[in-house]
Protein backbone atom coordinates (compact mmCIF):
# COMPACT_ATOMS: atom_id res chain seq x y z
CA UNK A 1 0.00 0.00 0.00
CA UNK A 2 2.89 2.27 0.75
CA UNK A 3 4.57 1.70 -2.56
CA UNK A 4 1.41 1.97 -4.83
CA UNK A 5 0.55 5.34 -6.45
CA UNK A 6 -2.45 7.37 -5.11
CA UNK A 7 -5.08 7.87 -7.85
CA UNK A 8 -6.36 11.12 -6.39
CA UNK A 9 -2.95 12.59 -6.30
CA UNK A 10 -2.26 11.68 -9.88
CA UNK A 11 -5.49 13.26 -11.06
CA UNK A 12 -4.67 16.48 -9.31
CA UNK A 13 -1.29 16.57 -10.94
CA UNK A 14 -2.78 16.00 -14.43
CA UNK A 15 -5.64 18.53 -13.92
CA UNK A 16 -3.94 21.43 -15.69
CA UNK A 17 -3.20 19.28 -18.70
CA UNK A 18 -6.77 18.00 -18.87
CA UNK A 19 -8.13 21.54 -18.62
CA UNK A 20 -5.82 22.76 -21.37
CA UNK A 21 -6.85 19.93 -23.66
CA UNK A 22 -10.56 20.52 -22.97
CA UNK A 23 -10.29 24.29 -23.53
CA UNK A 24 -8.46 23.72 -26.82
CA UNK A 25 -11.13 21.28 -27.98
CA UNK A 26 -13.85 23.70 -27.02
CA UNK A 27 -12.24 26.56 -28.97
CA UNK A 28 -11.95 24.32 -32.04
CA UNK A 29 -15.62 23.32 -31.83
CA UNK A 30 -16.61 26.94 -31.27
CA UNK A 31 -14.61 28.09 -34.31
CA UNK A 32 -16.26 25.49 -36.56
CA UNK A 33 -19.82 26.23 -35.41
CA UNK A 34 -19.55 30.04 -35.16
CA UNK A 35 -21.16 30.58 -38.56
CA UNK A 36 -24.20 28.48 -37.58
CA UNK A 37 -24.87 30.30 -34.34
CA UNK A 38 -27.33 33.26 -34.37
CA UNK A 39 -27.60 35.49 -31.40
CA UNK A 40 -30.71 37.58 -30.70
CA UNK A 41 -30.24 41.34 -30.95
CA UNK A 42 -29.47 43.01 -27.67
CA UNK A 43 -32.52 44.57 -25.99
CA UNK A 44 -32.96 48.32 -26.57
CA UNK A 45 -31.66 50.55 -23.96
CA UNK A 46 -34.38 51.93 -21.75
CA UNK A 47 -34.28 55.67 -21.11
CA UNK A 48 -33.36 56.53 -17.61
CA UNK A 49 -36.34 57.07 -15.38
CA UNK A 50 -36.82 60.56 -14.06
CA UNK A 51 -38.50 60.90 -10.71
CA UNK A 52 -40.03 64.24 -9.82
CA UNK A 53 -40.63 64.85 -6.18
CA UNK A 54 -42.88 67.74 -5.09
CA UNK A 55 -42.02 69.30 -1.79
CA UNK A 56 -44.00 71.92 0.05
CA UNK A 57 -42.36 75.29 0.05
CA UNK A 58 -41.70 76.65 3.50
CA UNK A 59 -44.28 79.15 4.62
CA UNK A 60 -43.12 82.70 4.71
CA UNK A 61 -42.93 84.16 8.13
CA UNK A 62 -45.36 87.05 8.71
CA UNK A 63 -43.71 90.45 8.86
CA UNK A 64 -43.07 91.70 12.36
CA UNK A 65 -45.70 93.98 13.71
CA UNK A 66 -44.67 97.58 13.92
CA UNK A 67 -45.67 99.47 16.95
CA UNK A 68 -48.54 101.83 16.41
CA UNK A 69 -47.47 105.41 16.29
CA UNK A 70 -49.50 107.86 18.16
CA UNK A 71 -51.37 110.24 15.94
CA UNK A 72 -50.77 113.84 16.77
CA UNK A 73 -53.83 115.58 18.02
CA UNK A 74 -54.97 118.40 15.71
CA UNK A 75 -54.95 121.85 17.23
CA UNK A 76 -58.20 123.17 18.55
CA UNK A 77 -58.56 125.93 15.96
CA UNK A 78 -57.52 123.80 12.97
CA UNK A 79 -60.02 123.61 10.09
CA UNK A 80 -61.74 120.31 9.53
CA UNK A 81 -60.11 118.06 6.97
CA UNK A 82 -61.57 118.37 3.47
CA UNK A 83 -64.14 115.79 2.54
CA UNK A 84 -63.08 113.41 -0.17
CA UNK A 85 -64.58 114.23 -3.57
CA UNK A 86 -67.59 112.17 -4.53
CA UNK A 87 -66.85 109.34 -6.86
CA UNK A 88 -67.35 110.01 -10.54
CA UNK A 89 -70.72 108.75 -11.71
CA UNK A 90 -70.40 105.71 -13.78
CA UNK A 91 -72.20 105.91 -17.14
CA UNK A 92 -75.05 103.46 -17.36
CA UNK A 93 -74.30 100.33 -19.18
CA UNK A 94 -75.74 100.34 -22.70
CA UNK A 95 -78.64 97.97 -23.17
CA UNK A 96 -77.77 94.75 -24.86
CA UNK A 97 -78.30 94.83 -28.60
CA UNK A 98 -81.62 93.37 -29.75
CA UNK A 99 -81.46 89.85 -31.03
CA UNK A 100 -81.11 89.42 -34.73
CA UNK A 101 -84.49 89.07 -36.41
CA UNK A 102 -85.23 85.60 -37.67
CA UNK A 103 -84.51 85.13 -41.34
CA UNK A 104 -87.57 85.68 -43.49
CA UNK A 105 -89.23 82.53 -44.68
CA UNK A 106 -88.55 81.47 -48.18
CA UNK A 107 -90.98 83.15 -50.50
CA UNK A 108 -93.26 80.65 -52.24
CA UNK A 109 -92.65 80.31 -55.93
CA UNK A 110 -94.83 82.60 -58.03
CA UNK A 111 -98.00 81.00 -59.24
CA UNK A 112 -98.81 81.63 -62.85
CA UNK A 113 -102.27 83.05 -63.23
CA UNK A 114 -104.68 80.79 -65.05
CA UNK A 115 -105.06 81.61 -68.72
CA UNK A 116 -108.07 83.79 -69.49
CA UNK A 117 -111.09 81.92 -70.77
CA UNK A 118 -111.61 82.15 -74.50
CA UNK A 119 -114.06 84.81 -75.56
CA UNK A 120 -117.54 83.50 -76.15
CA UNK A 121 -118.31 82.75 -79.70
CA UNK A 122 -120.97 85.14 -80.87
CA UNK A 123 -124.09 83.46 -81.99
CA UNK A 124 -124.57 83.72 -85.72
CA UNK A 125 -127.02 86.37 -86.67
CA UNK A 126 -130.13 84.78 -88.04
CA UNK A 127 -130.56 85.59 -91.65
CA UNK A 128 -134.10 86.57 -92.31
CA UNK A 129 -134.98 85.63 -95.79
CA UNK A 130 -137.36 88.04 -97.42
CA UNK A 131 -140.57 86.60 -98.62
CA UNK A 132 -140.43 85.64 -102.24
CA UNK A 133 -141.50 88.26 -104.66
CA UNK A 134 -144.67 87.24 -106.28
CA UNK A 135 -145.02 88.83 -109.65
CA UNK A 136 -148.68 89.30 -110.35
CA UNK A 137 -149.75 88.04 -113.71
CA UNK A 138 -150.11 90.63 -116.32
CA UNK A 139 -153.70 91.43 -117.01
CA UNK A 140 -154.90 90.62 -120.42
CA UNK A 141 -155.28 93.66 -122.57
CA UNK A 142 -158.89 94.68 -122.96
CA UNK A 143 -160.50 93.82 -126.22
CA UNK A 144 -161.30 97.03 -128.09
CA UNK A 145 -163.82 96.54 -130.85
CA UNK A 146 -162.43 97.35 -134.18
CA UNK A 147 -164.29 100.02 -136.10
CA UNK A 148 -164.56 99.46 -139.80
CA UNK A 149 -162.23 101.70 -141.68
CA UNK A 150 -163.04 102.84 -145.12
CA UNK A 151 -160.55 101.79 -147.70
CA UNK A 152 -158.13 104.48 -148.65
CA UNK A 153 -156.66 104.71 -152.08
CA UNK A 154 -153.21 105.69 -150.70
CA UNK A 155 -151.01 102.61 -150.65
CA UNK A 156 -149.42 101.73 -147.31
CA UNK A 157 -145.87 100.49 -147.22
CA UNK A 158 -145.93 99.22 -143.60
CA UNK A 159 -148.67 97.67 -141.49
CA UNK A 160 -150.29 100.01 -138.99
CA UNK A 161 -149.04 99.57 -135.36
CA UNK A 162 -151.82 99.40 -132.77
CA UNK A 163 -151.62 102.27 -130.25
CA UNK A 164 -153.37 100.54 -127.34
CA UNK A 165 -150.39 98.21 -126.26
CA UNK A 166 -148.47 100.82 -124.18
CA UNK A 167 -151.24 101.28 -121.66
CA UNK A 168 -151.36 97.63 -120.51
CA UNK A 169 -147.54 97.50 -120.16
CA UNK A 170 -147.49 100.63 -117.98
CA UNK A 171 -150.29 99.24 -115.85
CA UNK A 172 -148.43 95.97 -115.30
CA UNK A 173 -145.21 97.79 -114.35
CA UNK A 174 -147.04 99.99 -111.84
CA UNK A 175 -148.68 96.96 -110.29
CA UNK A 176 -145.32 95.19 -109.92
CA UNK A 177 -143.71 98.26 -108.38
CA UNK A 178 -146.55 98.68 -105.87
CA UNK A 179 -146.37 95.01 -104.93
CA UNK A 180 -142.59 95.17 -104.46
CA UNK A 181 -142.82 98.34 -102.32
CA UNK A 182 -145.46 96.71 -100.10
CA UNK A 183 -143.25 93.64 -99.80
CA UNK A 184 -140.30 95.76 -98.62
CA UNK A 185 -142.38 97.54 -95.99
CA UNK A 186 -143.82 94.27 -94.71
CA UNK A 187 -140.34 92.79 -94.44
CA UNK A 188 -138.93 95.79 -92.53
CA UNK A 189 -141.92 95.63 -90.16
CA UNK A 190 -141.21 91.93 -89.53
CA UNK A 191 -137.61 92.61 -88.42
CA UNK A 192 -138.47 95.70 -86.35
CA UNK A 193 -137.90 95.32 -82.57
CA UNK A 194 -137.69 97.75 -79.66
CA UNK A 195 -134.15 98.88 -78.65
CA UNK A 196 -132.58 97.10 -75.67
CA UNK A 197 -130.12 99.82 -74.61
CA UNK A 198 -130.02 101.12 -71.03
CA UNK A 199 -131.31 104.53 -72.11
CA UNK A 200 -134.30 102.99 -73.87
CA UNK A 201 -135.12 100.78 -70.85
CA UNK A 202 -135.03 103.79 -68.53
CA UNK A 203 -136.87 106.35 -70.70
CA UNK A 204 -139.15 103.90 -72.60
CA UNK A 205 -139.81 106.35 -75.45
CA UNK A 206 -142.09 105.60 -78.36
CA UNK A 207 -142.45 107.15 -81.80
CA UNK A 208 -142.37 106.78 -85.56
CA UNK A 209 -139.19 107.18 -87.63
CA UNK A 210 -139.35 107.78 -91.36
CA UNK A 211 -136.26 106.37 -93.13
CA UNK A 212 -135.22 106.67 -96.76
CA UNK A 213 -132.78 104.35 -98.48
CA UNK A 214 -131.60 103.41 -101.95
CA UNK A 215 -131.83 99.85 -103.29
CA UNK A 216 -129.87 98.61 -106.29
CA UNK A 217 -131.26 96.16 -108.82
CA UNK A 218 -129.49 93.24 -107.09
CA UNK A 219 -130.90 94.10 -103.63
CA UNK A 220 -127.89 95.97 -102.13
CA UNK A 221 -128.91 98.80 -99.79
CA UNK A 222 -127.06 102.11 -99.36
CA UNK A 223 -127.63 105.79 -98.46
CA UNK A 224 -129.75 105.00 -95.38
CA UNK A 225 -130.78 108.30 -93.75
CA UNK A 226 -133.53 109.93 -91.68
CA UNK A 227 -136.38 111.43 -93.64
CA UNK A 228 -138.37 112.40 -90.53
CA UNK A 229 -137.05 112.04 -86.95
CA UNK A 230 -139.07 110.84 -83.98
CA UNK A 231 -137.67 113.34 -81.45
CA UNK A 232 -135.72 110.62 -79.60
CA UNK A 233 -132.18 109.95 -80.76
CA UNK A 234 -132.19 106.44 -79.37
CA UNK A 235 -135.22 105.58 -81.55
CA UNK A 236 -133.83 107.31 -84.66
CA UNK A 237 -130.49 105.49 -84.50
CA UNK A 238 -132.20 102.17 -83.84
CA UNK A 239 -134.49 102.59 -86.86
CA UNK A 240 -131.49 103.34 -89.11
CA UNK A 241 -129.69 100.20 -87.88
CA UNK A 242 -132.78 98.09 -88.61
CA UNK A 243 -132.96 99.28 -92.23
CA UNK A 244 -129.18 98.91 -92.75
CA UNK A 245 -129.14 95.34 -91.43
CA UNK A 246 -131.93 93.97 -93.61
CA UNK A 247 -131.52 91.52 -96.47
CA UNK A 248 -133.51 92.69 -99.48
CA UNK A 249 -134.51 90.93 -102.70
CA UNK A 250 -133.56 92.10 -106.16
CA UNK A 251 -135.83 94.53 -107.93
CA UNK A 252 -138.07 92.76 -110.47
CA UNK A 253 -136.96 93.24 -114.07
CA UNK A 254 -140.22 94.88 -115.13
CA UNK A 255 -140.25 97.39 -112.24
CA UNK A 256 -138.68 100.82 -112.68
CA UNK A 257 -137.37 99.89 -116.08
CA UNK A 258 -134.25 101.75 -117.13
CA UNK A 259 -133.22 102.58 -113.49
CA UNK A 260 -130.04 101.05 -112.01
CA UNK A 261 -131.37 101.72 -108.46
CA UNK A 262 -134.46 103.11 -106.80
CA UNK A 263 -135.09 105.11 -103.60
CA UNK A 264 -137.68 103.92 -101.08
CA UNK A 265 -139.19 105.45 -97.95
CA UNK A 266 -140.49 103.40 -95.01
CA UNK A 267 -141.91 104.27 -91.57
CA UNK A 268 -140.56 102.34 -88.55
CA UNK A 269 -142.90 102.22 -85.54
CA UNK A 270 -141.14 101.72 -82.19
CA UNK A 271 -143.21 101.19 -79.03
CA UNK A 272 -142.07 99.71 -75.68
CA UNK A 273 -145.15 97.46 -75.44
Amino acid sequence: MAGSPNPAFEWRENLPTVLAIGLTAGLIVLATTKADLTFPPPPPEMPPQVTIALEDAPAEAPPPEQPAQAQPEPPANAPPPPEPPPPDPQPPEPPPPPPDPPPPPDAPPPIDPPPPPPPPTPAPKPVVKPPPVVTPPRPAPPQVPQRPVAPVAVPSTAPATPTHTAAPAASASASTEAAFTGQLRAYIKSITHYPTSKEARQMRPSGSVEVRFTLSRNGAVRDVALNKASGFQVLDQHALSIVRGGGYPAIPPNAWAGEAEHRFTVTVELNPN
